[in-house]
């Protein structure tokens, strides 16, 4: 049997790929306009304009397409997050600038928190579920410290923080604001709780450093 011509592994290729984007387009609009519960993987195959089959060909089941939506997701803001960061100077009104840019990409995705609770529950007693949360966990973590690494390298000479603890305190408020978003918490007191963390860790970045070297206290 002839192998397909490189021309049309390509076609194929693009196709899969064009078709990938359609689903995870519609299953993001799906998702914060119905709610993570009352979407259906066949809905979502017709807001895609797609058959089910060729749907569940990309994506087993509603979870795994869920992680993959929510890895878009995070692909996207945090590649505003690098566009923004064009333009950053190592000074605290530009950091500032810069993280309150990135709370409220996230804030902008709240429709997706019941997402996240879901695949938690489902890890606690499903393995598969747990591998995908910490996949996903792990993804968002990198994305976090390559970015916070790049604002940090003009101050490392007086830190206390690095990358890795920063982005951990990030992800820690992240998933409080998901929480609260569940649980109808006030946005006011989810704001005041990022203002105090990115505070807290500005007035650290910014500090003068001790003579002598760094501070380990």
């Amino acid at each position: 049997m002839d192998k397909p011509e490189p021309s049309r592994r390509r076609t194929q290729a693009e196709r899969r790929a064009r078709a990938r984007r359609q689903i995870l387009d519609a299953a993001l609009r799906c998702f914060e306009t119905r709610g993570y519960q009352q979407t259906s993987m066949s809905r979502i195959a017709r807001e895609a304009g797609v058959s089910k089959g060729l749907l569940h060909y990309h994506f087993q089941n509603k979870e795994t397409l869920a992680l993959a939506v929510w890895e878009r997701v995070a692909n996207d803001i945090f590649e505003r997050f690098a566009v923004l960061s064009d333009a950053f100077e190592p000074n605290r009104a530009s950091v500032t600038k810069l993280a309150d840019a990135l709370w409220k990409e996230l804030q902008r995705y709240e429709s997706l928190a019941p997402i996240t609770l879901e695949l938690v529950a489902r890890a606690a007693h499903d393995e598969a579920a747990a591998e995908q949360v910490r996949e996903l966990l792990a993804i968002y973590r990198r994305y976090l410290e390559s970015g916070i690494e790049m604002l940090l390298k003009p101050q490392q000479s007086g830190l206390r923080f690095d990358a890795r603890t920063i982005a951990e305190l990030f992800m820690i408020v992240a998933g409080g604001s998901i929480t609260g978003t569940m649980l109808g918490e006030d946005d006011a007191q989810r704001e005041r709780l990022y203002r105090i963390l990115r505070d807290t860790i500005l007035d650290q970045l910014f500090a003068t450093a001790p003579e002598g070297g760094t501070s380990n206290e």
